[in-house]
């Protein structure tokens, strides 16, 4: 089972010293117990990530800039292209677009990428 929940503090993946876990990007795992202590240390929430009610919903309602610097690489290649989908039916911005566009073919170069 794969468990998804919202970072609430940055902090660095002990399994990969590069990587950086963002506030406000999702941490995916596997194993129950990492989940529990990332919990434990309040770094991560306690409940199920769910990006279609938390997410979706609001993140394109604001102005490209801070859209663009919302969506990022930490989100699944689903939710990036339902993101781009609702973005190039409603209003449709270049800038968002190109942005979500980049991070599905994976040049998104953010220092907290999963």
């Amino acid at each position: 089972m794969k468990y998804r929940r919202k970072v609430k503090k940055l902090f660095k993946d002990k399994y990969d010293p590069k990587k950086y876990h963002k506030k406000d990007s999702v941490f995916e795992s596997e194993d129950p117990e990492r989940i529990e202590d990332l919990q434990n240390r309040d770094l991560i929430s306690e409940e199920e990530y769910e990006p279609e009610q938390q997410d979706n919903k609001s993140v394109l309602d604001q102005n490209a800039s801070d859209v663009v610097a919302a969506i990022n690489s930490d989100l699944s290649k689903e939710e990036l292209q339902a993101l781009f989908t609702k973005e190039s039916e409603g209003k449709n911005r270049s800038t968002v677009l190109k942005h979500i566009e980049s991070l599905v073919k994976g040049e998104g170069n953010e220092p907290g990428a999963s």
